[in-house]
């Protein structure tokens, strides 16, 4: 068999054994199609999509029931949920079904489904699928996500009842959901129950866990010590958790901390990723050291493989606040940018983005005097040229920052009756 798709070639090998039947393994390929950057995954997802069809289409072909779950986890990255469904609804058998539900079941919490993710839980529940916690975290994370705290705690219930372990994440979820809605006391007494239970190992993510609650609700000292404790806890060849504990001291205004972090975590082998790098950028872009910032850039410029455009927008997006700070207390002073008295445009940041019909909406809430000036942007530039396109980057709090409003509804409106 070949697939052919945008210029890639992929020879499938299939091998018949002595039954007649044809035997495929995908696992090598997934596998490889994991690392792959993220445009390549979706050529690789459709081809791998293919092979799929292409398998059960032939009547001497057989398909695992984990061959059934890809199947349909491939269906939902290149297609539709609902695609997805109608294929779920065709599967052969219980095992198959029970395979793939988790699946399913996690692309109605990526889109907050909530009445569909339900559904599926009584149907997977009636067939007697539902036998480890995987299920039941999925649908922790919907709640959460949705501000449905006290479902979190039925869920736990339901949990106890039908005798089905607790892991990690469920105690993390479980500790959230009672932070939000009794205070660190509840949040405590989960963790102490984590700690009583002898199929629970407590590592780095239920500490940060806590340490983030502590964090949230102003107890600073425990959250130290949650911190300390979750250090501990780090696996020495796994960067992602030095990299999330430097956010919790982000959020405590430890930039020392934070730098201590970044350098351990080069301390662990293998090729430190953009992604990586995004993340420190953020915390000292956060505390306002964007010097230090600067530093690890050039670091990071030197040995990139491909130049990711998501890394310096980091650095650009900080340039652009400052700038945006200055240019509107110029203006509320009474000045007047050049561009409005039809002089030539100097070398400032502003015009740089006037000369290239750039209308950025930063940082600042949106209150009149921002909104006066965005449509005074956009009206300049359709009168210049009606012919060529506006490009408006958007990068603002909106009318709340931390749950207090700052702006008002109406003048996004008004930004988006113009650009209609």
């Amino acid at each position: 068999m070949l697939c052919i798709y945008s210029g890639f070639h992929v020879n499938v090998r299939v091998q018949v054994q002595e039954t007649g039947y044809v035997y495929f393994s995908f696992t090598l390929l997934w596998g490889l199609c994991q690392k792959f950057d993220a445009g390549s995954n979706v050529v690789w997802f459709f081809i791998l999509l293919q092979i799929f069809t292409w398998m059960e289409a032939k009547e001497r072909s057989r398909m695992s029931a984990a061959d059934h779950a890809m199947r349909l986890e491939l269906t939902i990255k290149v297609h539709t949920v609902g695609e997805a469904e109608e294929y779920f609804e065709t599967l052969p058998d219980t095992v198959s079904k029970k395979a793939a539900c988790l699946h399913l079941l996690h692309s109605y919490v990526k889109e907050k489904s909530a009445d569909k993710a339900e559904a599926l839980m009584q149907k997977m529940n009636s067939l007697g699928l539902i036998v480890n916690p995987h299920p039941f975290n999925e649908m922790m994370k919907l709640y959460i996500a949705t501000s449905q705290h006290k479902k979190v705690l039925a869920v736990i219930v339901q949990m106890k009842q039908n005798r089905i372990p607790r892991n990690a994440l469920s105690y993390n979820l479980w500790m959230n959901a009672c932070a939000e809605l009794f205070g660190v006391g509840s949040a405590e007494e989960v963790y102490k129950e984590m700690i009583h239970d002898k199929n629970v190992v407590i590592g780095w993510s239920s500490l940060s866990t806590l340490a983030n609650i502590y964090q949230k609700s102003g107890v600073v000292n425990q959250a130290f010590w949650a911190l300390r404790e979750a250090e501990n806890k780090l696996c020495s060849f796994k960067r992602l958790g030095y990299l999330f504990l430097s956010t919790i001291y982000t959020s405590l205004n430890r930039k020392d901390e934070v730098v201590r972090l970044w350098k351990a975590s080069k301390e662990v082998k293998g090729r430190i990723t953009c992604a990586n790098y995004m993340c420190i950028f953020s915390c000292l872009v956060k505390l306002g050291h964007i010097k230090e910032a600067e530093n690890i850039f050039l670091e990071w410029e030197s040995q990139c493989r491909t130049f990711d455009m998501r890394v310096p927008n980091i650095l650009l997006g900080a340039y652009m606040k400052r700038a945006e700070s200055l240019f509107i207390r110029s203006l509320n002073r009474g000045g007047c940018h050049s561009i409005f008295k039809g002089k030539c445009m100097g070398a400032d940041l502003a015009s740089y983005l006037y000369k290239n019909r750039i209308v950025y909406l930063g940082m600042s809430s949106l209150v009149p005097s921002v909104t006066e000036l965005i449509l005074a942007e956009f009206h300049y530039l359709q009168y210049e040229d009606e012919q060529k396109p506006i490009y408006p980057y958007i990068n603002s709090t909106g009318t709340t920052k931390d749950g207090e409003k700052l702006g008002y509804e109406t003048e996004a409106f008004a930004i988006y009756d113009v650009m209609g």
